[in-house]
């Protein structure tokens, strides 16, 4: 008679015996357990947890089963991390961080408007997940290193490079250099998941406006920060007719999207 495979449990059903015509295999008692597909329940933007992704973004996808292992990516920025990639309209995204309930990724700067993004990772294919991708959305990234438990825009005054806090207050004379995402596409043009060079910088394309208190100030630059993919450097020179304050509010705005910030200001 021909051979006949045996499956075999071990009495504690910590094993799974089976015998065939090439000898006998050890199973795992939880081989025969299926695994939960991947599930995205949310998108974001990085640098706050709330505001909406934009093209050239960084973007924080929670969620279950995203990926086998947390790992982080170099630059360039991997397409593939813990066994897992992610796809916007069929377009890999690089991916700056990945685990099972968390992947930091970059949208690729043709990616805008309505994007289906999609995991795929060892446990299968997550269903559709519809993200709406604006050209433009800034956000300012938020320090909560600098004031445990505070989080502190992440503005500097070039006059001594630290942050601007209550104790480090804006100076009516100076410059300050303000970390954003989302400001879009620039010139000459920027690959997503590649660290951006020193030369020629890359500027963004539509320039941002920035108030104080009310009072405009004035952008000197604003550009993808070399050797980091997806942050954005805003440069301006503070008003000296700006208001003196506790808490006065700094707005960048740029393609109809605002971000806002408070700041103390004095002379």
């Amino acid at each position: 008679l021909p051979f006949t495979r045996t499956l075999a449990v071990a009495p504690d059903q910590s094993a799974i015996y089976a015998v065939t015509q090439s000898g006998l295999t050890v199973f795992p008692g939880s081989f025969y357990i299926p695994t939960a597909r991947p599930v995205i329940n949310t998108i974001v933007s990085t640098a706050d947890g709330v505001s909406p992704a934009a093209t050239g973004g960084l973007v924080s996808i929670y969620g279950s089963n995203l990926s086998g292992s947390s790992q982080p990516s170099g630059f360039p920025l991997a397409t593939s991390l813990g066994n897992a990639c992610i796809t916007a309209n069929g377009e890999k995204l690089p991916l700056y961080y990945a685990s099972p309930t968390l992947v930091n990724a970059q949208i690729p700067y043709d990616i805008v408007g309505s994007a289906s993004i999609v995991v795929r990772g060892p446990a299968g294919i997550s269903d559709p997940f519809s993200l709406s991708v604006q050209p433009v959305s800034p956000v300012v990234f938020s320090n909560t290193t600098a004031n445990p438990g505070t989080a502190l825009p992440y503005i500097t005054r070039q006059a001594n490079g630290l942050l601007v806090t209550p104790s480090n207050p804006v100076h009516t004379t100076d410059i300050l250099q303000i970390l954003v995402e989302g400001m879009g596409q620039t010139s000459p043009p920027a690959t997503a998941g590649v660290a951006p060079p020193s030369t020629p910088v890359e500027t963004v394309v539509a320039t941002p406006t920035v108030t104080i208190g009310g009072v405009s100030a004035t952008v000197l630059n604003a550009y993808l920060l070399p050797g980091v993919a997806g942050v954005y450097e805003v440069d301006v020179q503070v008003n000296v007719q700006s208001p003196l304050g506790l808490s006065e509010t700094l707005v960048i705005t740029q393609g109809g999207f605002t971000q806002t910030a408070q700041v103390r200001v004095i002379k």
